[in-house]
């Protein structure tokens, strides 16, 4: 939690206050955040945490977000990390309702449900990332979800828990609610996209029916209706509605976007194919209004921290969207010769998608010195964009986008088996090895990302 305070510390720090000026290295919060860090993987170590225990899973869930704060592009160690924590969960048994063990108090019992929501969030949010597979099966896992309580409503005396408030009542723990919810239908979205057996067209409009009723049932306080029916609550509570209205059509993409393959424009997926285009379109026109609004003077500046890469992640996906509508219509337009499927045209104005996709590159130019996976969108776009015959995309280097630092070492999270005697000795100077050790840097390259694969996604694989 300190880690976290130094953290939230230096990214609030505005350029030009007195802190910044005052003649300490620039990077001198970011050097104690990762004295803090190391010191928490110390305690881990000493505590044993792979067998379990008492804040085992507390710890790690906030080592987690330590690790998340200021990553701009998801990166593999992460998923190992999460992988870590669902099997110390599942070894706790957080995978069973705490209704199956009588010596387990119903604050315990709640307390656990808890923390199980937030492990299932983290393993589909990060596994979603990374495209690959989620860790949690439902066919194992019976925990029920927490109820809409207040901290105060129960505590460690109570011999009963009360009933769930109404979900007009914004607890800390409706948000929760209205995620795992929407991961409910996301888990069957996922899988339909992973699995390597094929489904049918009409399993892919029944769940497409179920994403739709799940956004209707968010509790009315979490919906987005717009940022002026927003300007009455806290920036937090708008960050939220964004993110669950993101949330939406990101599992829109994900589940129609194979049938934007210029193999499937058959009238019988145009449905699919306009919904994958209109969900892509909301999703760039949220990332604008979020760009505009962490502003100085806009509504989420203060929470701006917020914006991590689950956001970017989304942005990314509708950004890929629109570039392959736009690179697929120039290359049908290059055929004079086209066959009578190849002539059916979305009804999304290519005028439009060219607008939107220059304002998405303008806001990824300015994230390009910490993320590589900015600069690959600037650098797509800009080549469907200006897509006059040359088919060479150009090549990333650090003289196009300089980074913002160098590059840290492959790093990993050793179990309490390592031998870590010499490591407790080490000195945690801000910058030193030790101090950069907890970190998982795997500096993945993006070659797993399939948006950005060769030859101006003319490869793109739309069914994975």
């Amino acid at each position: 939690m300190i880690c976290l305070s130094a953290q939230l510390q230096a990214s609030l720090d505005p350029p030009n206050s007195a802190h910044a000026q005052s003649g300490r290295p620039l990077h001198a919060a970011e050097g104690i955040a990762d004295a803090y860090r190391t010191k928490a993987t110390q305690c881990l170590i000493l505590g044993h945490y792979t067998k379990g225990g008492p804040y085992a899973l507390e710890t790690l869930i906030l080592y987690f977000l330590t690790e998340c704060f200021n990553l701009k592009d998801m990166e593999i160690g992460i998923w190992v990390l999460v992988g870590t924590i669902v099997q110390i969960a599942i070894h706790m048994g957080y995978h069973r309702d705490a209704k199956h063990f009588p010596n387990i108090s119903p604050f315990a019992g709640e307390m656990r449900r808890r923390v199980w929501a937030m492990i299932v969030q983290l393993d589909f949010g990060v596994s979603t990332q990374l495209g690959l597979p989620r860790l949690i099966k439902e066919s194992q896992t019976d925990t029920a979800e927490p109820r809409n309580l207040g901290d105060s409503d129960f505590d460690e005396s109570t011999t009963e828990l009360p009933q769930s408030r109404p979900e007009t009542e914004a607890t800390p723990l409706l948000y929760v609610l209205a995620k795992l919810r929407l991961l409910a239908v996301g888990a069957k979205v996922a899988d339909v996209a992973t699995e390597p057996r094929a489904h049918s067209y009409m399993d892919v409009l029944e769940l497409d029916r179920q994403i739709k009723e799940a956004r209707d049932a968010l509790p009315s306080s979490l919906k987005w209706n717009g940022l002026g029916m927003s300007l009455n609550v806290s920036s937090q509570i708008i960050v939220q509605r964004i993110w669950l209205e993101v949330s939406v059509h990101q599992l829109t993409i994900v589940l129609h976007k194979k049938f934007l393959d210029p193999s499937r424009l058959h009238q019988h997926y145009r449905s699919s194919r306009t919904a994958c285009l209109n969900a892509a379109m909301k999703i760039l026109d949220l990332q604008r209004l979020v760009d505009e609004e962490i502003q100085t003077d806009g509504l989420l500046y203060q929470v701006r921290w917020r914006v991590s890469s689950a956001f970017s992640n989304d942005f990314l996906l509708a950004t890929s969207i629109l570039c392959y509508c736009l690179q697929t219509h120039t290359e049908k337009q290059e055929r004079p010769l086209a066959s009578p499927g190849d002539a059916d045209i979305e009804p999304v104005e290519l005028d439009n998608i060219r607008l939107v996709l220059k304002t998405s590159q303008s806001i990824w130019s300015h994230q390009c010195a910490d993320s590589k996976e900015a600069q690959k969108a600037v650098i797509a776009i800009q080549y469907v964009l200006d897509n006059a015959g040359a088919r060479v995309e150009p090549p990333i280097t650090d003289e196009v986008f300089p980074r913002s630092g160098p590059t840290a070492a492959v790093s990993y999270f050793p179990d309490f088996t390592s031998s870590y005697d010499d490591f407790l000795s080490l000195e945690l100077e801000p910058g030193s090895q030790a101090a950069a050790w907890p970190t998982f840097a795997s500096n993945l390259n993006g070659d797993a990302v399939q948006w950005t694969r060769a030859s101006g996604f003319q490869q793109m694989d739309l069914s994975s």
